[in-house]
């Protein structure tokens, strides 16, 4: 599922990427997190 990226996987489901407000972390969160469970199937 994560592959060998582990670090990157916990640093995008944080939203460390670019996000600089609340707002845009937790929105980040919420795509990351849909993204995930599509693949997932869920």
């Amino acid at each position: 599922m994560l592959g060998d990226d582990i670090p990157g996987f916990c640093t995008a489901l944080a939203g460390g990427k670019g996000a600089r407000t609340y707002r845009g972390r937790r929105e980040q969160l919420n795509r990351n997190v849909a993204r995930i469970l599509s693949r997932l199937g869920g």
